[in-house]
């Protein structure tokens, strides 16, 4: 396989809890690329808002696993999976200054000296899917170099609430925020360097 897809959550369990670890395992002896799309929250989790849970609550729950698997130090145990963030990693790039709080400043926080590091942020892979505005790309950009972020569209759901309904340019943010050769990077070669089978495939 080029790679698995997991759900940021499983029955309310977050990646990065202990009941995870063999899986973890298993990707990390693998090397694994592994997308990280958010769950559906359960309807008795989820506030009463008079929009579609994907609107906010997919992005908050992108940044939750996000965070269990630094605070859990998964990223430190299992260096050889490639995670990668969809919706450029939910809220986690905005968040990323308050992630890095020491633990003396949040007293009720996991046994870590942090949540988050620069280097655990820049080891995450993040897409754009449905997240190629500035704001979106310009965040990204503060916690990860361009080789980590790959292309995503999130069609045909996108289609529903996406601007890319309307215009030739899937992702037309992106160039507002990446030059030419970013962008290209972006969009491809990236993604063919995680996906050697692919590469050779498209020759």
């Amino acid at each position: 396989m080029d790679g698995i897809v997991l759900l940021s959550s499983y029955a309310g369990i977050y990646l990065g809890d202990p009941r995870f670890e063999p899986v973890m395992a298993e990707l990390n002896a693998r090397s694994a690329f592994v997308f990280v799309h958010p769950a559906e929250v359960a309807p008795d989790n989820r506030p009463e808002l008079p929009f579609p849970a994907f609107y906010q609550e997919y992005p908050f729950e992108t940044t939750r696993a996000a965070t269990v698997l630094m605070a859990s130090g998964t990223l430190d145990r299992y260096p050889n999976i490639r995670f990668s963030l969809a919706h450029a990693g939910g809220c986690l790039p905005f968040l990323s200054g308050r992630l890095r709080a020491p633990r003396a400043a949040i007293p009720a926080a996991p046994d870590v000296s942090v949540f988050a590091s620069d280097t655990a942020l820049a080891s995450f892979h993040y897409d754009t899917s449905l997240s190629d505005s500035p704001a979106a790309m310009r965040s990204v950009v503060e916690v990860a170099p361009v080789e980590k972020m790959l292309f995503g569209t999130d069609w045909p759901f996108s289609s529903l609430v996406y601007r890319a309904a309307t215009t030739d340019d899937p992702a037309p943010g992106l160039g507002e925020v990446f030059d030419t050769e970013q962008r290209y990077r972006i969009e491809r070669l990236n993604a063919l360097e995680q996906l050697p089978r692919l590469a050779r495939a498209l020759g």
